[in-house]
């Protein structure tokens, strides 16, 4: 019995020996890769070769990106006047890698790193989906930090395909409309976006989303219209300093557009009270919501325990944003914001919040003073 368990075993080894003794497997040979199925998108010729002069766009890339996805916004902007740069993860200096599906393609230039860069320096920020591109992108702190600056400044956030992975894990879809290949709309929407399947441009404040590389003309023509009506955030501050006569001003009121933005962000994520408690008065503080009065930091602690109980999921798109400077150093801020949350008892609300806000600079802190809110049905 025992030999023959020898046997057995012996026979065994030989068997195995060959796969052992060779042990490798082959390479995959570059030929070999499959650069996935052909896309045929329209181009547009361009009809104004300045259409879009004086904009400049970045496009936010690593490695691995859909060759296509770039490279066909790039062109179409180019084509119209556009200043165009690729930024990439600090990592990556000098060029950065297409593919086309997980074969390598082509190397393009990289203008700068993340870190050399503020999101104020563009108009727009374009992110490209692909294989390994969102993977990379969205482990990567400082790109979600520039991804959420630009936010803040209101800045025109495009993405397609995969690309809003990473818009995703910087906290900018929840609550907003927004679209992207098949395989990621799960996340989505368990992100908290209502995802639209059948339009090639899903639009919603100052985030612009698209399917696949399909939709590429209509994501290029979409970005174009966009900053067309929209200007105002694409405009350099330098530009609207001289414009006004002084480019501190025009410094001035970036700064409150950048506060006003933030405190909205601090909403959409349910900061924590006394991150906005550094921001108001509390002497004289005069807040005025429909359902009630605050005057107080006190006042104002209560009503926010209250908000936190009976809404979730709220997101404000700014619609309209006007900074005044005063003549004694104060703001007056006229805005339109587009409210979305879920009310307790109530389900899905949405508003437009017409407010209008008075700030004063105490000692180098933006404070509001005055904060009146009306609700109308959008």
């Amino acid at each position: 019995m025992f030999r023959s368990v020898i046997l057995v075993l012996a026979l065994a080894i030989l068997c195995v020996r060959p796969l052992v003794a060779d042990g490798e497997f082959p390479p995959v040979k570059f030929e070999e890769v499959d650069p996935g199925m052909p896309y045929k998108v329209e181009e547009v010729p361009a009809t104004d070769p300045e259409a879009m002069k004086g904009l400049k766009i970045a496009f936010v890339a690593a490695h691995g990106f859909e060759e296509i996805e770039l490279t066909y916004p790039l062109k179409y902007f180019k084509a119209r006047g556009a200043a165009v740069e690729i930024i990439t993860p600090d990592w990556i200096k000098g060029r950065v890698m297409a593919v086309r599906f997980l074969k390598p393609s082509i190397w393009l230039p990289v203008a700068n790193q993340i870190s050399q860069v503020k999101p104020t320096d563009y108009c727009a920020i374009v992110v490209p989906g692909g294989a390994w591109n969102p993977i990379i992108m969205r482990t990567d702190g400082k790109v979600l930090e520039f991804l959420k600056g630009a936010n803040e400044a209101g800045k025109l956030i495009a993405s397609v395909c995969h690309g809003p992975q990473v818009l995703l894990t910087a906290g900018l879809v929840r609550g907003k409309e927004v679209t992207g290949v098949g395989d990621i709309r799960g996340d989505l929407r368990n992100a908290g976006a209502t995802v639209i399947e059948d339009r090639p441009v899903v639009l919603d404040g100052n985030i612009l989303t698209s399917r696949d590389p399909n939709d590429l003309k209509e994501f290029s023509m979409g970005i174009q219209e966009y900053l067309k009506k929209n200007l105002k955030f694409c405009k350099s501050w330098e530009a609207v300093g001289e414009a006004t006569g002084s480019k501190e001003a025009a410094s001035r009121v970036e700064r409150v557009e950048r506060f006003v933005r933030k405190w909205f962000s601090l909403f959409d994520r349910n900061a924590p009270v006394d991150d906005y408690l550094v921001s108001l008065a509390d002497a004289g503080l005069y807040i005025v919501f429909p359902e009630a009065t605050l005057r107080s930091h006190a006042d104002f602690r209560k009503w926010y325990s209250g908000i936190l109980q009976t809404v979730s999921g709220a997101c404000h798109t700014i619609q309209k944003l006007n900074v005044t400077p005063k003549a004694d150093g104060s703001y007056a801020v006229d805005m339109v914001v587009h409210w979305k949350a879920t009310v307790k008892d109530k389900g899905p609300v949405e508003l437009l919040v017409d407010q209008a806000w008075e700030l004063e600079d105490r000692n180098g802190q933006l404070t509001i003073t005055q904060y009146v809110v009306t609700h109308r049905k959008p």
